[in-house]
């Protein structure tokens, strides 16, 4: 185990008898703050709506960066007696953005003061409310940990029985799904388990329901042919590991799907913790398993050049590269876990900055990866070479030596074609505003051509026929799409122009060159042999 869990499992073990023997009051207290918590740690990347329902509340938790549809619904743990509003919209925060999809938590009844079936009632209200807001029962995900992972079950058992349709799929999370006790786990992990006991267990069952075996109280005794199917997690030491394991074994048996997670050396809802060493891993299962049964995460976004960025190399070569690179010294040495932190935060709110470099027919453009890159340890000297391949995975690095961050950008300014047209240099002409202005034209054909395009679309939308007709009726046409298309080309003529003067761009006078391109022999080949080419075509077309 490394120091996160090290960690967190000292401080259960710690706490473990205090909790034995608090209070029903004091123990509410500190669930919530847990949960106020985990809400602060996602505040930047979520917003929330509360909802009120006649007898309890709810709320929407929405992540910023909305990677897919449909909605899940959230139910807490807490023994069916702790847990408020707070609480739920912890690691319902923490869902929306791991996996970019709205999650809308209910903080149902808590026993004592309202047992079975408050719970129950209040999970089915929130059920029939999303099909209300339009979500169809397929767009519906069920999740839920401990007390709430049993209750997602008994949710899909009372379904059944009222003829509803069933949600498109279940994840549980230690779901405690035998208030009986009656697994041998309670046994053989009892001195293990750092945080739960079947003594605590049986108090937060008798305050919840006098007939534990009932199915929807324990829902492993109920009937589960035709739930949904289940993504399970469950710690290999916890003392409920039996009540996961039985109901994976059952719905197994009933033919539903069922997929288990058993984390050696791990504990009660460990998932919550979000801890180091599992996190990618199970929100990497959870999100894979949203895919199937849910809906697909969106697709990586794509982003062009802005118009300065389009001037790309008309002529590279593969073995140089250019980076913008800002640096900053520290007082102190640098702590990379807190940097690799703040990189994955700033990745996610800013997705246009983890991206590689793709080539497309016309220009270069930008796509989204995954995730930031891995930050890279840093020579004593700076601006090493990185290869053009490294910029094709990622176009942002990340470097560390000792108390200096660095982080570098990849860029370029076309000047091949510069160097090509460089003999007209001795009649006067400005050389290197043709080669710039050939550049951008070039980059802005797809431009303008994507622009005619939906001018003629709307044009035909409004009854022209573009087909039709003599040859002068159409060439008539075009003219009033021409003139729409000259004024966007002005348009982006004048963006770029602010564009470059933002980036103190000055014209080719003075300006100074790190590499030096030269025409080599195969460059006067390449052109030798192209010239011979058109005038093949020329003959061809003279004489054929």
């Amino acid at each position: 185990m490394e120091l996160h869990a090290k960690l967190v499992r000292s401080q259960l073990n710690f706490f473990k008898p205090l909790a034995e023997n608090c209070s029903l009051e004091l123990t509410r207290k500190g669930q919530d703050k847990l949960g106020e918590l985990m809400t602060a740690m996602h505040r930047r990347e979520t917003f929330s709506r509360e909802h009120d329902f006649r007898n309890f509340q709810g709320a929407w938790i929405m992540p910023k960066d909305e990677r897919r549809t449909g909605v899940i619904l959230y139910l807490h743990g807490g023994g069916y007696t702790c847990g408020s509003l707070e609480y739920a919209k912890g690691f319902a925060s923490t869902l929306a953005t791991e996996c970019g999809v709205r999650v809308f938590c209910a903080a149902y009844r808590l026993a004592p003061e309202h047992p079975y079936p408050a719970a129950l009632e209040d999970a089915l209200e929130s059920y029939e409310y999303l099909l209300k807001k339009g979500y169809p029962a397929r767009q519906i995900l069920l999740c839920g940990e401990s007390a709430g992972g049993g209750l997602i079950y008994a949710l899909c058992l009372k379904l059944k029985e009222l003829g509803r349709p069933l949600p498109c799929g279940l994840v549980g999370i230690s779901p405690w799904t035998d208030l009986t006790s009656s697994g041998a786990s309670f046994e053989t992990n009892r001195d293990v388990d750092p945080s739960m006991t079947r003594e605590l267990l049986t108090f937060y069952a008798g305050c919840y329901t006098q007939t534990p075996e009932d199915p929807l109280c324990s829902p492993l005794f109920g009937d589960l042919h035709g739930l949904p199917p289940s993504l399970l997690f469950v710690g290999g030491d916890e003392v409920m590991l039996d009540d996961t394991r039985m109901l994976h074994e059952k719905l197994l048996q009933s033919g539903c799907r069922s997929k288990m997670h058993i984390a050696p050396e791990r504990w009660h809802a460990y998932v919550l913790y979000c801890l180091n060493e599992n996190m990618e891993e199970d929100f990497q299962s959870i999100n894979h398993f949203l895919d199937k049964v849910l809906s697909p995460a969106r697709s990586l976004r794509w982003m062009r050049l802005d118009n300065a960025a389009k001037i790309y190399p008309a002529a590279k070569r593969r073995n140089w590269n250019n980076f913008f690179r800002l640096s900053a010294t520290l007082t102190e040495p640098v702590d990379t876990a807190v940097l690799r932190s703040a990189l994955d935060v700033t990745a996610r709110r800013f997705p246009s900055m983890a991206v590689r470099l793709r080539r497309g027919v016309f220009w270069y453009y930008l796509e989204q990866i995954p995730q930031a890159p891995a930050i890279q340890p840093e020579k004593s000297c700076p601006l090493a070479h990185a290869p053009f391949d490294q910029v094709r995975r990622c176009a942002l690095r990340v470097l560390v030596y000792h108390d200096r961050i660095a982080v570098e950008f990849f860029h370029a300014i076309t000047d091949g074609t510069e160097r090509l047209l460089s003999p007209f240099e001795r009649l006067g002409m400005p050389v290197h505003e043709l080669a710039m202005m050939y550049t951008i034209a070039i980059r802005f054909v797809p431009t303008l051509f994507d622009e005619a395009n939906h001018i003629m679309t709307a044009q035909a939308a409004r009854g022209a026929r573009i087909d039709e007709g003599r040859l002068i009726d159409r060439v008539k046409f075009f003219v009033p799409i021409l003139v729409p298309l000259f004024a966007s080309a002005l348009r982006h003529a004048e963006e770029l122009a602010n564009a470059m003067e933002a980036r103190c761009y000055t014209g080719g006078e003075g300006r100074t060159h790190y590499h030096i391109l030269k025409i080599r022999k195969v460059d006067w080949l390449a052109m030798g042999l192209f010239a011979l080419y058109l005038a093949a075509l020329l003959l061809i077309g003279v004489f054929l």
